[in-house]
Order: C-alpha cells, then structure tokens, then sequence
C-alpha cells in the first residue's frame, strides 16, 4: 500500500513538474523594451510587428502604424529616450495568456508612472501588445 501512495505521489509531482510553464517575465521585458526603443527611436512600422496580428488585419497596418506615429510624437515633445522608460512591474495574469506591464517615463528628472499598463497577448506561443 506505501508504495502504490509513494508511486502516486512520485506521478502526481512528476505532472506538476513537467507543466510547469517557463516564467514569460524575461520575454515580455525584452519585448516592452523593444516597443519602447521602436518609438524612441522613431521607427512606427516596426512596433506593428510587436502587435496582435489579429488586431493589425483588422484595422490595418496604416491605422495601427498611425497610432505609433502619434506616440513617437508625444514622445519626443515630452524628450523621452530609452533612458527614460524604465519598466516598474510585470504581471501575468492568472491564466497565463495574458499580462500587464506598468512602467514610468522620466520626465524633466523626475519618473511619472503612467496611469495606463500596457496589456499583452500570448498569441501561438508569442507575446504581442494588445491594443
């Protein structure tokens, strides 16, 4: 009997280990990182790529591009270089299909956190930014 509950437990640990999902936090940093040095950097298209594709096909790359144009712009009004983004707190919501990451601007010396996370999709084992 001991050793059927020892070779049950074994199994049930083994499940436990085996599913266990790698921590998407690394991944989602080096991707917010990438959105914000696109923007700081002016470069527009290349943010679309970071987008839910679902999202892009259905308004359009020249819409979802238009709105990072907007962004890039707002950004060198307010002076914000990659410097200045810095990434507060990542969380991955309970389902692991989704996260939010907060994070601050660096404005005239002082950092602003910013009201709105950015939200994230995990979409065929990607992240993406969910607009």
């Amino acid at each position: 009997m001991r050793s059927l509950f020892a070779f049950l437990a074994g199994l049930t640990l083994l499940g436990l280990i085996a599913c266990k999902q790698p921590d998407p936090t690394p991944v989602l940093r080096q991707r917010f990182e990438l959105l914000a040095k696109n923007i700081c950097n002016n470069q527009p298209e290349a943010c679309v790529e970071l987008v839910d594709p679902v999202y892009v096909r259905a308004q359009g790359t020249d819409k979802v591009v238009g709105s990072f144009k907007f962004m890039v712009g707002l950004y060198k009004f307010m002076n914000v270089q990659e410097n200045k983004v810095r990434i507060d707190e990542v969380l991955v919501l309970p389902t692991g299909k989704t996260a939010e990451i907060r994070y601050s601007l660096q404005v005239n010396g002082e950092w602003k956190p910013q009201d709105k996370p950015t939200k994230w999709l995990l979409v065929d084992g990607q992240w993406f930014l969910q607009l």
